[in-house]
């Protein structure tokens, strides 16, 4: 995969590894494997990156392994979005992690990375985890495995037990809504350390990925360790494709290989390169199909807003039509908010409140919105559908947003030349792309799959890649949190804060 065009200079000031791909796990598709070979062992490790684009609900497993009642070791993200590993048989918990904080943002990806090592004579010392880097210290459970050098009763050991990525193998529940990267199981051996995995960015402080190295330094010894990078989709197995060396390949379930089609799930969006997707943090909604989608089944208005908040550079995405009607009334509406004067409320559309601009899909014509009032003069008729694509630029620079089909822009307009826009704005200000279903259902790409219409030349998909040079590289070194205990008698000097 080639570097893309128009990536922030920043990022690629040093050598730095890209992970080209991802994999969407969502609508319940899952991988599974049974392992011929099962091997006791004493040590065991998973290093994965995820991006979560569902909350709460019954909890969205990780992977794990389980027989139909007496036996499970599963990751997992609870119903409160902590982050729990659970290792049992029959009704006892003998090891058990559950992290005090919660993991809600869904507008980045998160690395997890888990060691079981009941070698170690220090109990507490059996189970460890990390995220981004940092290993987690504080827990709202904890159960320490009490035997030393005991041996997991499912997961890589038992040849009886189905394993899954990306739901409960024990009936196939909580499924997880989202994205998954560089995949790596262990067993056998001394865990490698966290850096193995990841780095600190100096350039940034953000932890991002290094590349997977190979043997047994990295797979462990047993043989049953694997390597799922999730770049190959000339079928839905190769989804599953091990690239260890150790041949342990899993079978990918009801995921989308076909490139031109909404249902691709072989996607774009990775650690190093994140793609904006609806939020999952909204009053009225709950986006769908890994954030790329929203439905409503009721007569009025819903609204998804992404996570990317933008106000520099030039920005392009898209946007499918579900069910477009008369009767029952079913339209969409899609653009972007001004987001100091918006909250998306039920109600609300694309273009219906002040300094918002948006687009009304209806069966005879698309209709530009501002502040509710509508630009008829740019409105675009003829007859639209389920299937029909639109499309939405925005020069932020230049104060301009153009609206459009797959074929023709509202008001004559020509975003690579600048000229006659659906709408202008004074520079400056922060807009957030929306996307609004009324009775019906909705798709958006913001570039993480292949286009399905024509991007203008010079604007860009919504990916942190393709972002302007930001002006303040490292947050931390204007912005920090220092915690201390006060007595209210001796002054004290703080330190260790980078701006300090």
């Amino acid at each position: 995969m080639g570097i893309p065009a128009a990536i922030s200079p920043l990022l690629l000031g040093q050598s730095r590894y890209l992970v080209p791909r991802s994999l969407r796990v969502r609508n319940g598709n899952y991988l599974n494997r049974t392992f011929a070979t099962g091997t006791g062992s004493t040590t065991h490790w998973v290093s994965v990156w995820v991006k979560r684009t569902t909350l709460g609900g019954g909890g969205a497993i990780v992977l794990g392994a389980a027989d139909a009642t007496t036996r499970y070791d599963l990751i997992y993200f609870g119903g409160n979005d902590n982050l729990a590993i659970s290792h049992a048989t029959s009704a006892t918990v003998f090891g058990e992690l559950v992290t005090n904080a919660v993991y809600r943002d869904t507008s980045a990806w998160m690395h997890i990375y888990y060691v079981h090592d009941s070698r170690d004579a220090t109990a507490a010392n059996r189970m460890r985890l990390w995220i981004n880097g940092v290993e987690v210290s504080s827990w709202l459970q904890r159960t320490n495995i009490a035997s030393q050098n005991s041996t997991l009763a499912s997961w890589l050991t038992n040849t009886a037990d189905p394993h899954e990525i990306g739901r409960n193998p024990r009936g196939g529940v909580a499924p997880f809504d989202g994205y998954m990267a560089e995949l790596v199981c262990g067993q056998g051996g001394n865990p490698p350390p966290v850096g193995t995995f990841g780095r600190f960015d100096p350039a940034t402080g953000a932890w991002v990925p290094r590349k997977i190295g190979s043997g047994t330094s990295i797979f462990g010894t047993s043989g049953n360790g694997f390597y799922l990078p999730f770049t190959n989709f000339s079928t839905v197995n190769a989804l599953g494709n091990d690239a260890s060396g150790n041949g342990r390949n899993w079978t990918g379930n009801g995921f989308g290989i076909t490139t031109n089609n909404v249902g691709f799930d072989c996607v774009t969006d990775t650690p190093t390169e994140n793609f904006a997707v609806l939020s999952a943090v909204q009053p009225a909604t709950t986006p769908v199909v890994g954030g790329l989608a929203m439905s409503t089944a009721t007569a009025d208005w819903r609204t998804s807003a992404s996570t990317w908040l933008l106000n520099r550079g030039k920005q392009f995405f898209e946007v499918e039509a579900g069910t477009i009607a008369v009767s029952p009334a079913s339209y969409i509406a899609f653009g972007v908010a001004r987001s100091t004067t918006n909250n998306f409320v039920a109600g609300y559309y694309a273009g219906s409140a002040q300094n918002g601009f948006g687009l009304v899909v209806s069966p005879t014509n698309v209709m530009p919105y501002n502040d509710a009032v509508a630009f008829t003069a740019a409105q675009i008729t003829g007859t639209f559908s389920i299937g029909n694509w639109f499309r939405c630029a925005i020069d932020y620079d230049a104060g301009k947003i153009w609206l459009g089909t797959a074929t023709q822009w509202c008001n004559g307009g020509d975003p690579d030349a600048g000229t006659n826009p659906t709408y202008t704005f004074t520079p400056g200000f922060s807009h957030i792309p929306v996307l609004s279903t009324y009775n019906s259902y909705a798709y958006i790409n913001f570039g993480q799959q292949p286009w399905k219409t024509t991007k203008p030349s010079t604007f860009n998909g919504i990916s942190s890649l393709r972002l302007p040079t930001p002006v303040i590289s490292r947050g931390d070194s204007r912005f920090g949190i220092l915690t201390y205990t006060g007595d209210d008698v001796t002054p004290k000097t703080r330190s260790g804060l980078r701006f300090q």
